[in-house]
């Protein structure tokens, strides 16, 4: 067989292993965490992973090791129009700063799931 025949048989047994119903059942899982590095939920979402895997029959092992993170403390989101108001929001781990005096721009609402 050649090294194209392999890969595409490989290839198909591979997306015909993939289930769209477990996919979303893991997005599902995953939405309801709030995994912030070194948190109680991020454990869990190992854990979750870990389980999956064991039950899909592959060895899992785990390690943990000390890390510097980013752990921002603030930020904030004001609507100026066309009625005033402030936005709940997090900043996320090693995101970069704005200037001194914001950002300033269109906000566009991308739907929900």
């Amino acid at each position: 067989m050649s090294v194209a025949g392999a890969r595409s048989g490989f290839e198909g047994r591979l997306r015909g292993s993939v289930s769209a119903k477990r996919m979303k059942a893991h997005v599902k899982r995953f939405s309801t965490l709030h995994r912030e590095t070194g948190g109680p939920e991020e454990r869990t979402a190992v854990d979750y992973i870990a389980e999956t895997l064991r039950k899909d029959g592959i060895a899992v092992e785990i390690y943990e090791f000390p890390g510097f993170v980013s752990l921002p403390r603030e930020s904030s989101l004001e609507v100026l129009a066309p009625d005033q108001g402030s936005v709940p929001c997090r900043p996320r781990s090693f995101g970069a700063s704005t200037r001194p005096e914001g950002l300033e721009g269109e906000l566009v609402f991308a739907g929900s799931l």
